[in-house]
């Protein structure tokens, strides 16, 4: 009993730490101080795979001044648990308490009061101005003095912008950034597709197993078979329809290789049919002989190939990774398939499209951004992007971390294609703050310890609920790779041994026939069993 006792209490450890180990990397005072300032669920285990302690850092000096950090609700970098307390989860508050722990200091997080990231306007008097995150990284006063009061968190301003930030030259002219935390690109969002919607490439038939030579082949042994051994029945005397004009055979044994029986018996034979009456000649038969071996190694490779064939196209090595009409931005821009595309409306992404991005498809892409219709398919918010191309044939052109978050969360009906514009997001300070060179060496110790892609893996890998389906899509995209097995086509190179067996057997028929010949004309035509039954008769009486 102790001993099971000991096992449930070990399984139950694993399932409530995840199996991370939790214990390995904090203490319990540093778990108290993020759940008091954070409201956080621990998590802190992924954060490095090595046993190096996170908490040697110092606590919380109450005697600095907060943090006060700006943001914009954009899942999961940062979402609001409870909207009265205003308590934020997500990546980047993991990475904010992170480097609050280093610098001492408490942080104080506030949504932007217009919730956007952060550009250029201008006033009615023709002032400008930024708003956004931007803004409230501008306006902040140094001089005076915040107090430790949540209330008046952003109340000055905000010493830093935390959030899915790009780095711009335009932005980097009116605050600081410190080092990038996460470099990425652009991807295309789509809707997975239906059944339906699959695009077939590997266009499987009847007579996909053979090359277009290979069947040219066998439709002309066919007909060289049929026209030989009609031939054999007119004008060998051995066969039926001599001997038929000669009154030794009945109308219907002359029949039986004629024009229409001799195609029949080539063609039957090569279905594997059969033909129920035999010629009688030697040379004919061997012709026969021959044929029969000739078409059962045909249709022995021919099946063969079939089913591999048939095979490769039933499963997922005839078909691509994606089964997408739309694989690449070019295929997008050409609004392939009826899709349409855009992207959010005033962001840094639509800055990049319309402005930096250079080559031939983005010079059509801009020309129809700015048309009537290309604005149509801009969009307010990521959300809307994502809903529209969940509804419509739209692609939603955004950032690759955050399309690995929305295409691995339910309905696991999204996927994303291409990848493209290197760019990359940062934490923005005021111009000549004191804490930017601090930034600066966090972010830099953090990238090289681990920390921030156990961050990245936690939040946009681990979180995703569709962990089954992209599993299944790998293995997919693993053996849709595979081309070793890939069924070729049989060729001439693989089919001319069957054409040779079948020119040696025309070549000794026609020997044969050219004896058969020779020897009825000097021997066999005095025989009284090829004489023809009227001289025999005339010859009795």
């Amino acid at each position: 009993m102790k001993m099971i006792a000991w096992l449930f209490v070990a399984i139950f450890g694993v399932l409530v730490c995840g199996g991370y180990g939790i214990e390995d990397h904090m203490r319990e005072e540093d778990i108290e101080y993020l759940k008091k300032n954070f409201d956080l669920t621990p998590r802190y285990g992924s954060l490095s795979r090595s046993k190096r302690d996170l908490t040697e850092y110092e606590e919380v000096d109450e005697n600095l001044p907060p943090l006060d950090v700006v943001t914009v609700e954009f899942k999961p970098y940062v979402y609001i648990v409870d909207y009265e307390q205003q308590k934020f989860k997500g990546y980047m508050v993991d990475l904010l308490f992170l480097i609050s722990k280093r610098l001492r200091m408490k942080p104080r997080l506030y949504l932007s009061p217009d919730g956007r990231w952060g550009s250029e306007q201008t006033s009615k008097d023709g002032a400008k101005y930024w708003n956004g995150m931007i803004g409230e990284v501008i306006k902040k006063e140094h001089q005076l003095n915040a107090t430790n009061d949540p209330a008046e968190a952003g109340k000055y301003g905000a010493d830093v912008a935390a959030a899915a930030l790009t780095i711009t030259k335009k932005r980097e002219e009116v605050v600081d950034f410190a080092k990038p935390f996460a470099h990425l690109g652009l991807t295309v969002m789509l809707k997975k597709p239906t059944h339906e919607d699959t695009d077939w490439p590997y266009d499987f038939n009847f007579v996909k197993p053979l090359a277009a030579e290979v069947w040219a082949c066998v439709f002309a042994s066919v007909i060289v078979v049929w026209l030989f051994m009609w031939m054999m029945n007119k004008f060998n005397p051995y066969e039926y329809g001599e001997r038929y004009e000669r009154g030794l055979s009945d109308a219907d044994e002359a029949s039986m290789f004629n024009v229409t029986g001799s195609f029949w018996f080539a063609f039957t034979l090569l279905n594997w049919q059969g033909y129920d009456r035999s010629p009688r000649s030697l040379a004919n038969k061997l012709m026969g002989c021959f044929w029969m071996v000739f078409v059962t190694l045909f249709l022995v490779i021919y099946t063969g190939s079939y089913i591999n064939n048939l095979f490769w196209a039933s499963t997922v090595h005839g078909r691509p990774p994606t089964g997408h009409p739309v694989r690449s931005l070019a295929d997008l821009v050409m609004h392939k398939d009826g899709y349409t595309y855009g992207t959010m409306r005033g962001g840094s992404t639509e800055k990049y499209l319309m402005e930096v991005a250079a080559g031939e498809e983005f010079d059509v892409l801009r020309r129809f951004l700015k048309s009537e219709e290309g604005q149509k398919g801009m969009v307010k918010s990521t959300a809307e992007g994502i809903d529209k191309a969940r509804h419509e044939r739209y692609g939603f052109i955004m950032e690759t971390m955050s399309a690995n978050y929305h295409k691995n969360i339910r309905p696991c009906d999204l996927m994303s294609v291409d990848h493209f514009g290197l760019r990359s997001y940062g934490m923005a300070l005021p111009n000549n703050s004191p804490h930017l060179e601090k930034f600066h060496s966090l972010v830099l110790e953090m990238t090289e310890n681990g920390d921030i892609d156990a961050l990245e893996q936690r939040w946009f890998v681990e979180k995703g609920e569709c962990w089954n389906v992209t599993q299944a899509e790998r293995s997919q995209l693993q053996a849709s790779t595979l081309t070793l097995n890939e069924p070729k086509r049989v060729n001439m190179q693989m089919f001319w041994s069957l054409l040779v067996i079948l020119v040696v057997g025309l070549f000794l028929s026609g020997l044969t026939f050219v004896a058969e010949l020779l020897y009825y004309k000097y021997k066999g035509r005095y025989d009284a069993k090829e004489r023809p039954r009227t001289s025999l008769a005339n010859e009795e009486a």
